[in-house]
């Protein structure tokens, strides 16, 4: 029977028997056509491992076949002749087929004019039928196939029935075009193509390198994520796995994907936590930035990075930055255990505690408009928002209720007291006097001051309470953050700074430009212009002007990580661009660094080393004088928090000895610095911060004011006479 069946069914792919064969058995089968023709010992082998199986109606083996290999198959062979279950002897009929095999194939090759077909393996597809297979492209059991044998006799038995009822088998002809098998037992599983994606994802690296036409199936798995985003999350999310996977190992063949920016709406409008974090991790794949490239090597492909130059793009993964300030998880180590909680120390509050009109609001258990019981989880940190009813913007301060924390927003969105259209905002909201007199023409009041904005519009308020109850995140918050780094440090690498002589380009790459709110070109900015923020097409508020203050704020974050790639960007970002270095310390960039608890501070020190000297912070004589006539505590924006020594050690030996000296204890002639004077210079930086630290608990974005700092005295250096870069003490002692 298989002989027969395979001078039935040869011939090209495109041929009717291959049709007809394809609608009966899983694609993955046909692949095995393809294989080299097996020598006699390979067939004999397989022969051996099936007799005890198909042959005698049982079950064919589950040992796998490895073609090539040896098999002894000794004691299998006891008789000369094997019979059939239908009394056939196997071994007299398989050798009149070789005959006349060979006898076909003498007689092909006689004729000249005739293209030899290339042979196909059918003796493989066979034995590879009697297996069970659980493949990316291929699953096939027990049960699988007794569906197939059940399609075959069911429509044996129409046809038989037919054929009674017209009378005979010369009145009726199969219609074979049309028959199909169907098989139930896999109707569950989510299939793209001729891949299973369940076992796409669980299969080896070797199989998906091995993959002919990865470009095919990149574009299926990204028409089935359109098809299903946001309708079905288990499919939309298996996708999105498929593709990052996919574009990690055939990159090269890939290429560019040119419709990114479909990704990076959809990452803003899904309301599926999971589905936000799949599509910002194939964005960092896209870029070559992701962890998993260590072990598939490195992507490089500028047309990726190209489409994601614009406000759009570099104004949501600055929000994913932010985002990293909600990790509860503090940097563990001895400094920031000692230093602790600062909060009944601060010298600055933002006054949260002040009501819409500056006054303290004090609920009552009757009022209205009282707060609902704070949560422990927030409980440290300022209440910063402000709701009012959908409607007027901005709202009549009657309506105002507030100041909420993140914790209180969620309980009133359980109550159903809040929705997505509710306006929210994070400022002080202004306690406008009510005019009855409307002759005066437009009030205060009635300016649209841009601070009120819809719950859903707020990035971080979007993810935190209008999101899919039933989703979770795959990353943590400083996951989150650390991958929208990489991605904005790859968009600033992109193109150079400088020509190959040294020289600045003019005008600055356009990433740096975006980031540092430079752009002023509405082609540029995404149709924003020089204006502060306006609402892409995702319906999300995009800030065009915020991005060098998001990214100076992730130094506060709590992750090792996110502190040094955010150092690093920080560099490159100042890196042949005076303008936005002269105002750097507006960002409070420098008290962030310096209150850094870790010890890991390389990063950190050369973006000190590369900027402190360069901030445009001076007044008075020391604006004009000539920066060669004033010592190093005045030409730095750090004078007032580190001592002389430590500052000439980071001007006058680099980085790497600055960094020694500032993690450890140094008591020499050229620097007097050990563990308690930076406790206390972080002391010193806490409380003049203030609480800002966790107001960005509650609002990731907010942005930091600037206050010049008090100078920090250090006790151990009191008594310290300091002369021409020693001190004189330890140099008397030397």
């Amino acid at each position: 029977s298989r002989y027969l069946c395979s001078l039935w069914m040869s011939g090209p792919m495109t041929c009717e028997e291959k049709q007809l064969l394809k609608r009966m058995v899983p694609m993955g089968f046909l692949g095995y056509f393809d294989m080299p023709i097996l020598s006699q010992m390979e067939e004999d082998q397989l022969d051996a491992l099936e007799r005890g199986g198909i042959e005698e109606g049982g079950t064919a083996s589950n040992d796998a076949v490895v073609y090539g290999e040896t098999i002894t198959i000794g004691d299998r062979l006891n008789h000369s002749t094997v019979t059939g279950g239908a009394g056939t002897n196997t071994t007299r009929l398989r050798a009149r087929i070789a005959i006349v095999t060979t006898t076909a194939k003498k007689n092909s090759g006689d004729d000249a004019g005739k293209v030899e077909q290339k042979a196909e393996n059918f003796r493989i597809f066979f034995h590879i039928l009697t297996k069970d297979h659980a493949l990316p492209d291929l699953i096939w059991n027990q049960q699988t196939r007794r569906e197939l044998r059940i399609a075959i006799e069911s429509e044996l038995q129409s046809i038989q029935r037919e054929t009674e009822v017209r009378g005979g088998v010369s009145k009726i002809a199969w219609n074979h075009q049309q028959f199909t098998v169907n098989y139930p037992s896999l109707r569950d599983e989510v299939q793209v193509g001729n891949v299973y994606m369940r076992l796409w994802l669980q299969a080896g690296d070797g199989f998906i390198k091995t993959w002919q036409e990865p470009l095919r199936l990149f574009e299926l798995l990204f028409r089935r994520l359109l098809c299903d985003l946001d309708r079905d999350t288990l499919v939309t999310n298996m996708c999105i796995r498929c593709l990052e996977r996919l574009y990690s190992i055939h990159s090269s063949s890939i290429g560019t994907f040119s419709d990114i920016m479909i990704l990076v709406r959809s990452m803003a409008l899904t309301k599926n936590i999971e589905t936000q974090h799949r599509l910002l991790s194939m964005i960092s794949t896209l870029l070559g930035v992701s962890d998993d490239l260590d072990k598939y090597g490195k992507i490089n492909i500028p047309g990726n990075a190209e489409q994601l130059l614009n406000a759009e793009s570099i104004s949501q993964l600055c929000q994913f930055v932010a985002w990293g300030h909600t990790n509860s998880v503090q940097v563990g180590n001895l400094l920031t255990s000692i230093v602790g909680d600062m909060k009944g120390v601060t010298m600055i509050t933002d006054g949260t505690d002040a009501g819409p009109g500056g006054r303290e609001d004090i609920p009552s258990s009757t009022d209205p408009n009282s707060k609902p019981k704070k949560s422990l989880i927030d409980a440290s940190c300022p209440a910063v928002w402000y709701l009012a009813p959908a409607g007027k913007i901005p709202p009549s301060p009657q309506m105002v209720r507030g100041p909420f924390r993140i914790s209180e927003l969620v309980a009133l969105m359980e109550e159903g007291e809040v929705h997505p259209h509710s306006l929210v905002s994070a400022a002080h909201v202004e306690d406008y006097a009510h005019d009855d007199d409307e002759s005066g023409g437009v009030k205060e009041g009635h300016i649209d001051t841009g601070k009120w904005r819809m719950l859903e519009e707020i990035w971080q308020l979007r993810w935190q309470l209008c999101t899919d109850g039933n989703s979770s995140g795959v990353y943590g918050p400083s996951d989150v953050a650390l991958m929208a780094l990489r991605s904005l440090s790859r968009l600033v690498d992109l193109h150079k700074s400088v020509d190959t002589r040294g020289t600045p380009y003019f005008p600055i790459p356009i990433a740096k430009r975006l980031l540092c709110g430079l752009a002023k070109d509405p082609s540029i900015a995404g149709g924003t212009g020089a204006t502060e923020s306006s609402i892409n097409n995702a319906g999300m508020v995009t800030d065009t002007h915020g991005s060098l203050s998001v990214l100076s704020q992730a130094l506060l974050c709590n992750d090792p990580r996110v502190i040094e790639s955010a150092a690093i960007l920080l560099r490159s970002l100042m890196a042949h661009n005076d303008v936005a270095c002269s105002k750097f310390y507006l960002t409070g960039a420098f008290f962030f660094a310096c209150g850094y608890t870790g010890s890991n501070f390389l990063d950190l020190a050369s973006l000190i080393h590369d900027t402190h000297l360069k901030q445009h912070f001076r007044s008075g004589f020391a604006a004009a004088a000539d920066e060669s006539d004033l010592p190093i505590k005045d030409r730095s924006i750090l004078g007032n928090m580190l001592p002389r020594g430590v500052l000439l050690m980071l001007d006058n030996y680099g980085v790497e000895r600055f960094t020694e000296v500032f993690v450890g204890n140094f008591d020499t002639p050229e620097v007097i610095w050990n563990f308690e004077m930076r406790k206390h210079l972080v002391e010193m930086i806490r409380q003049h911060l203030g609480d800002f630290p966790q107001r960005l608990w509650q609002n990731t974005t907010a942005k930091y004011e600037y206050c010049p700092i008090p100078g920090v005295a250090y006790r151990r250096l009191e008594k310290e006479i300091f002369c021409h870069n020693y001190y004189l003490n330890n140099l008397c002692d030397e």
